[in-house]
């Protein structure tokens, strides 16, 4: 269904679905906040609404998308920073 959409709205997507993401904690994630290694995202306290930091995980197949996207994204640009 969602094959036709662009790698960065599949992530987005599968993110918020996967790992219960509001739309402000998605949209502030950076570079810095993914433990690949753990699959694992930092939820700064700064964009939560209780004003509380989290980790969270996110599935096996988000991380596939998540690299596919990391690939995508570095043929763009090499700057660390937000994540979408």
């Amino acid at each position: 269904m969602f094959r036709g959409e662009p790698v960065r709205n599949r992530v987005m997507l599968a993110l918020a679905y996967d790992a219960a993401l509001r739309r402000e904690e998605l949209c502030s994630l950076r570079t810095d906040d993914l433990d690949r290694a753990h699959r694992m995202l930092r939820v700064r306290a700064e964009t939560t609404k209780t004003r509380r930091g989290r980790m969270v995980p996110y599935s096996a197949p988000t991380g596939v998308l998540l690299s596919d996207y990391l690939r995508h994204r570095a043929m763009l640009r090499r700057a660390r920073g937000p994540l979408f």
